[in-house]
């Protein structure tokens, strides 16, 4: 992932370069056999390297939006600093794309993962002419979002940046699918799910997009509390689900 957010900051002639440069870097890790390599993702892992954000993103490249590649400009992850063992994979399995061909159809840029889904709907918060922070409405409850296109109340003037396709709608409709979790061992035991929020592509019903990642976090002597409340909170919610995600 270190290496991932190097390229991401290089300064190339264009930013789609950047996946063509890693492709490089990847073939010299085949004897570690670090799994496949597709759009900037390996194999091995997987769950890890889809959890990366990226800060005031405003265009979005031809690449599929679960890839970091996706974004113009950097991006990092949160996560890269903590123990490796302190991850699990939420998801009950993940199928990667087995080309990485920028000139090949959308259908061979299908990700496919199993895990919990949960139905949840878009809701923008802020002033007018400004920046909006962006949640996720599950039930009567609300979480704050990092969401990969930064989005502007509709008389900003930055909203203008931002592609047509890319703007999230007040109420729109979205899931988050499980991803990610991470316990430390200290006394506090910090405790994080990571969650993909997806939108329905426009381009076919069956098909998603990634929007935003969602990080939920909880610590202190409450952990096993909040967590037991978190769960029956979404139960009414959610489904386990393969999404194809583009």
């Amino acid at each position: 992932m270190k290496l991932v957010e190097a390229y991401s900051c290089r300064q190339l002639t264009y930013f789609s370069d950047r996946l063509t440069a890693l492709r490089g870097v990847a073939s010299k890790f085949a004897d570690s056999d670090p799994g496949p390599y597709s759009w900037g993702i390996w194999g091995e892992g997987v769950a890890i390297q889809l959890a990366w954000r990226t800060w005031r993103q405003l265009e979005s490249l031809d690449y599929p939006s679960w890839s970091w590649a996706s974004v113009y400009g950097p991006c990092y992850f949160a996560e890269s600093n903590r123990r490796p063992n302190g991850f699990s994979s939420a998801c009950d399995w993940i199928q990667l794309p087995t080309e990485s061909n920028p000139d090949n159809d959308m259908y061979s840029r299908i990700l496919v993962i199993s895990s919990v889904v949960v139905d949840a709907s878009i809701y923008l918060d802020g002033e007018d002419r400004r920046e909006l922070t962006v949640k996720v409405n599950i039930g009567d409850r609300r979480y704050e979002i990092a969401e990969d296109s930064t989005q502007w109340h509709e008389r900003a003037k930055g909203r203008g940046n931002v592609p047509e396709e890319d703007h999230l709608i007040d109420g729109d409709s979205v899931v988050c699918m499980a991803l990610l979790t991470y316990q430390e061992t200290d006394w506090i035991r910090p405790y994080t799910r990571t969650w993909l929020v997806l939108r329905r592509s426009s381009q076919e019903e069956n098909l998603y997009r990634r929007v935003a990642i969602l990080h939920i976090n909880w610590s202190g002597h409450e952990l096993e509390r909040n967590l037991a409340d978190f769960e029956h909170h979404i139960a009414p919610f959610a489904e386990k689900r393969a999404l194809q995600i583009i």
